[in-house]
């Protein structure tokens, strides 16, 4: 329920909802205060206006207050003639809704004085009443109920209505300028981020539709940040892994030029050279190879082979490695026939295997397990050589990184970064266990279809 009322349709709907009760209860106090004054006032002139007429005529003809009547053409009031007779029920008119204390005031007025005009406001009430002394002979004047209807009812709603439009207006900017930051927030770091400033980082306060976007858009500028940061150490480390051997091929093609060399420095250098550029030529292949898997989202050639047989095939090609080290090696195979890119997959088993050889100490033991499990095949790679530090474990399969040990080996630090794209795009897995000084484990889970 907190999480649905703080979305953002919701929000502006309270928001809005509250600025119109806030601008009506504003204009309504205003009325109140102001309005009923305003509209006092001008009432009480038109009532004194329309007494004026009477005395006017009364002094201009000497006609009685009930023979001016007639001649008054005013269908706004009332006109109540009374003698002094009538006094009784005069007071009772008049006097209605008016406080002692000014009661008698009113009273006197109207006996000490033979002519007066007098205005009377209640103390509850909007409406004045004006009574008129002619000697022995009054008039009250009052309002018509329709006069008061339009008078004091619908033009006090209009003039309401404009306050509170205008109240509304001034507090629906204010409401729209903070519904605005957020969204003001978000187009700033969008535009930042556009200049390729990834160091940008919005607020995460709330729950609703902004904040939620707020999060997402942090997550993205993460990610980013480490691509970026990914992609400047990519081609660092390319120009590093170039600049050693472009320098010892330059370095001997000059120490080539001199002539006091003898036959075998010259088979010399040139074998270096050889070895410098075939380095190369590994390392720009792995490099290819990485950026096609990197842009491949799919296995192109997909077919159903014997994984292990692939494996046997493998370790045959590798011989000449590990008779030179005389290793020991146990072989568990179950038969299993898995559907992938059998090239790659030999791509994996050559990286692997040749690791597990290149890393073991001399006649070490070199354990491979393939194991079929429902669904999925296992693959465990064990051998007993020097092991990985913690560090080198978390990053063995980044782009170039190279452990202490694997600093001491040939190599471009691309294999296992290669070997975990192949992996994934197989839809498999791949984890390392490793202690110092006791030896590697590596696990891959493959599907056994995809």
């Amino acid at each position: 329920m907190k999480k649905y009322c703080t979305t953002m349709k919701v929000k502006v709907f309270l928001v809005f909802t509250s600025l119109m009760i806030v601008s009506i209860f504003f204009s309504f106090l205003i009325m109140q205060t102001i309005g009923k004054k305003i509209v006092q006032d001008e009432l009480t002139e038109n009532q004194q206006g329309v007494a004026n007429t009477f005395i006017n005529i009364k002094d201009e003809t000497n006609l009685s207050l009930e023979s001016i009547i007639p001649l008054i053409d005013n269908p706004s009031y009332q006109f109540l003639y009374f003698n002094e007779d009538e006094m009784d029920l005069l007071k009772e008119r008049l006097l209605k809704g008016v406080i002692e204390e000014h009661q008698s005031l009113i009273l006197a007025d109207l006996e000490n004085s033979e002519n007066t005009m007098r205005t009377v406001i209640t103390e509850k009430g909007f409406l004045p009443r004006t009574v008129i002394k002619n000697q022995e002979e009054y008039l009250l004047i009052l309002m018509d109920e329709q006069i008061v209807v339009n008078t004091i009812v619908h033009r006090p709603i209009g003039i309401s209505l404009l306050i509170a439009a205008g109240i509304g207006f001034v507090l629906m900017l204010v409401g729209a300028r903070q519904l605005a930051k957020p969204v003001q927030k978000l187009s700033n770091g969008l535009n930042q981020v556009a200049n390729g400033n990834f160091d940008i980082e919005l607020p995460e306060k709330g729950h609703d539709e902004i904040s939620l976007i707020s999060i997402q858009f942090n997550k993205m500028v993460k990610e980013l940040r480490a691509i970026v940061y990914l992609r400047r150490d990519f081609m660092n480390n390319i120009c590093h892994e170039l600049k050693t051997p472009l320098a010892s091929i330059q370095g001997f093609a000059k120490l080539l030029q001199y002539d006091e060399l003898t036959t075998q420095q010259r088979v010399e250098y040139t074998q270096i050279i050889s070895e410098e550029a075939e380095r190369l030529s590994k390392l720009t292949v792995n490099i290819l190879n990485l950026s096609k898997l990197d842009n491949q989202l799919i296995l192109e050639e997909v077919e159903t082979f014997n994984l292990a047989e692939e494996v046997r095939k493998v370790f045959l090609m590798l011989e000449p490695l590990w008779l030179e080290k005389e290793l020991h090696f146990d072989l568990e195979l179950d038969e299993v026939e898995i559907a992938g890119c059998r090239e790659l997959i030999v791509q994996v088993l050559l990286n692997l295997l040749s690791n597990a050889i290149k890393f073991s100490t001399y006649q070490g033991a070199l354990d491979v397990s393939l194991v079929k499990n429902q669904q999925q095949v296992l693959l465990m790679i064990k051998d007993n050589g020097h092991g990985m530090s913690l560090e080198t474990q978390q990053r063995l399969f980044e782009p170039f990184y190279q452990g202490d040990t694997a600093h001491n080996e040939a190599g471009h630090g691309l294999g296992m970064s290669i070997v975990k794209r192949i992996v994934t795009l197989h839809h498999g897995t791949i984890s390392v266990e490793s202690e110092e000084g006791i030896g590697t484990c590596i696990l891959v889970e493959l599907p056994i279809e995809q």
